[in-house]
């Protein structure tokens, strides 16, 4: 599943992200195996004999992507809507909200990863999402990335846990 050109708000294709700047393990293995440039454009992290970072914009596909097998659009997930209150009837959580619970990224002290990470994805339109339990039953990385074993679906759990 790839972003759609109409889903993209911005795009950074010369920055480079290295798995020490983002702790979610499947990320990271992600990262190590897209390996492109010998430094990091968040941290700094610099390596003079081998690629350590990966294309950011990959990762934050990766990270869409895990994000919508495990969320749907509230209004095509079938919620309820309340025209009296003017708001879904279900909790729902917008990008901004899922990111601040799933994603944990250690080295990002200047806020430039998260926010290209929110510039990539737009979420200035804050449109809400609800849990898609219908896709969600199985989901592990093997679906998501294909990697062949089953293993923690990325950024399903809440940090820390």
């Amino acid at each position: 599943m790839d972003l759609d050109e109409s889903e993209i708000q911005a795009s950074y294709p010369d920055k480079f992200v290295c798995a020490d700047c983002i702790d979610d393990d499947h990320l990271k293995a992600f990262i190590e195996d897209g390996v492109a440039s010998r430094t990091c454009s968040y941290c700094g992290k610099r390596s003079q004999r081998k690629n350590i970072a990966a294309p950011i914009d990959d990762v934050i596909e990766r990270m869409f992507e895990a994000i919508r097998r495990r969320h749907g659009e509230a209004w095509a997930s079938g919620c309820s809507w309340d025209s009296e209150d003017d708001q879904y009837v279900n909790e729902t959580w917008d990008t901004d909200d899922i990111l601040q619970r799933y994603v944990d990224l250690p080295n990002d002290d200047s806020g430039a990863l998260y926010q290209d990470i929110c510039d990539v994805l737009g979420l200035e339109q804050h449109r809400p999402m609800v849990v898609n339990r219908r896709r969600n039953i199985g989901v592990g990385m093997e679906a998501v990335c294909g990697c062949g074993q089953i293993q923690t679906p990325v950024l399903l759990h809440s940090k820390g846990s």
